[in-house]
């Protein structure tokens, strides 16, 4: 029994590796930090939609509590072409990714296409804003899984809800505050179908964080 349970404490650090942290920094071809880029990671096998972050204004971005596979990274901005990396394979509990030059787009307006659809990150002013409906493949799925696609959002080990790492994250449905524990409210959003969750917003402060699900009307 004791080389058993030494063995499970010596393969429990294996287990929990099995995921990792993948940043990196985008730059404009001007060498400047870009801010508010919008960053998507993709399974390289079928290009299966994973996480999305967005950059802070030192271009910085980071994708916390990714599996270990093979992947490929999208990045676009307005008025910039976007950047799709070439497959890479994850296996570390960090990976840096190198410098990510977006170049500045064609601004002849003879070229310039209106496309209606909604993208699915908005960045605003004050809150960035999760266009559920525009998430390809989301049929089947959960409002609990939207969330740990958007950015800045995971799930702890006791499975409650952080943003940009931090806990105490108020939760709203339909402008009204929830009171429920962690587990509580993982389960509910487990039960709420993606489909019927119009827009996701996300509000940072300094002293609180704030998720805001809204139903499709």
């Amino acid at each position: 029994m004791i080389r058993i349970a030494t063995l499970l404490v010596l393969l429990a650090p294996l287990v929990y590796a099995q995921t990792g942290t993948i940043s990196g920094t985008i730059y404009t071809n001007s060498q400047k930090p870009l801010e508010g880029a919008v960053v998507s990671l993709l399974k390289a096998k079928d290009s299966s939609f994973v996480k999305t972050a967005i950059s802070e204004t030192n271009g910085q971005f980071e994708l916390p509590n990714i599996k270990y596979d093979s992947y490929v990274l999208m990045v676009s901005n307005v008025g910039f072409q976007k950047y799709i990396a070439a497959p890479f394979d994850f296996d570390k509990p960090a990976l840096v990714l190198p410098n990510i030059i977006l170049q500045e787009a064609n601004q002849n307006l003879a070229e310039v296409k209106v496309v209606g659809k909604k993208p699915f990150i908005e960045k605003k002013i004050d809150r960035t804003v999760v266009n559920v409906d525009a998430l390809i493949g989301n049929a089947g799925t959960n409002a609990l899984e939207v969330l740990e696609k958007s950015p800045g959002i995971m799930l702890d080990q006791n499975e409650g809800l952080r943003l940009r790492g931090k806990s105490g994250v108020v939760v709203f449905i339909d402008d009204k505050p929830t009171y429920l524990s962690a587990s509580d409210l993982t389960s509910y959003l487990k039960s709420l179908p993606a489909g019927s969750v119009e827009t996701i917003e996300i509000m940072t402060r300094r002293t609180s964080q704030f998720i805001k699900i809204n139903s499709v009307r």
